[in-house]
């Protein structure tokens, strides 16, 4: 087992997803913590949730901080509450401000504001319709997705995705930030984003579909140590 590999890694999923996003990582990353979500405030913000998430992280002397999609977003905003600060900070095919969010992700806001909050219980439209977004799935692979966003409180989803599209971004960090996306992705476009590492054909859910170029990603900068302040 290489240092890499033991290195304490926290890693925040996706918004409706859980600890179980990161599976196709845990053998390559025994390092790595998954912390569970804190339920929001109705009309909190993305700054004020990532403070609040920042609490529920144990304080060590060394270790590395990032997320998935809306995960990353709020890792950002835990930096500045985090003491030690991490190392670096990783993103997985996620954006630095809400303006890289694909137009059509700011026209579903409006129009889930139209109807009740059972409208994204399990079973009715908003599964399908978010699953359709993360590229090309092996049946196996949109089945585990379904499966988590089934487990999602709806009422987190929809908070979730006003405050990603509301989001001025966390600013400048004082840490390296390692970001890998994929050139597919529908819901973050590659193209709005300055991504480090680009996986072609990768969609938003690259560290399930394309797991072997993250987990290398991952471990190839965790071996690269930044240098001490």
């Amino acid at each position: 087992m290489s240092s890499a590999s033991a290195t304490r890694l926290v890693l925040l999923p996706g918004l409706g997803a859980d600890v179980r996003q990161f599976d196709p990582q845990r053998a390559a990353l025994p390092g790595l913590e998954v912390p569970a979500w804190l339920p929001h405030g109705p009309d909190e913000s993305l700054s004020d949730y990532g403070r609040r998430m920042a609490a529920t992280i144990a304080p060590s002397a060394e270790f590395y901080l990032g997320g998935s999609s809306f995960g990353g977003m709020v890792a950002q905003e835990m930096v500045r509450h985090l003491q030690p600060a991490p190392r670096a900070v990783f993103l997985i095919a996620s954006c630095r401000s809400g303006a890289a969010i694909a137009p059509h992700l700011r026209y579903f806001v409006d129009f889930a504001g139209l109807f009740p909050e059972r409208t994204f219980e399990a079973g009715q439209g908003a599964t399908p319709l978010f699953v359709s977004k993360f590229g090309q799935l092996l049946p196996s692979q949109r089945m585990f997705f379904e499966e988590m966003l089934v487990a999602a409180q709806p009422a987190f989803v929809r908070w979730g995705i006003r405050a990603i599209t509301e989001w001025l971004g966390a600013g400048e960090l004082p840490m390296p930030v390692y970001h890998i996306h994929g050139s597919d992705d529908e819901l973050i476009p590659c193209e709005n984003v300055h991504a480090d590492h680009v996986i072609p054909g990768g969609g938003h859910l690259i560290n399930v579909t394309h797991a072997a170029d993250v987990n290398a990603f991952l471990a190839e900068r965790l071996e690269t140590r930044p240098p001490e302040a």
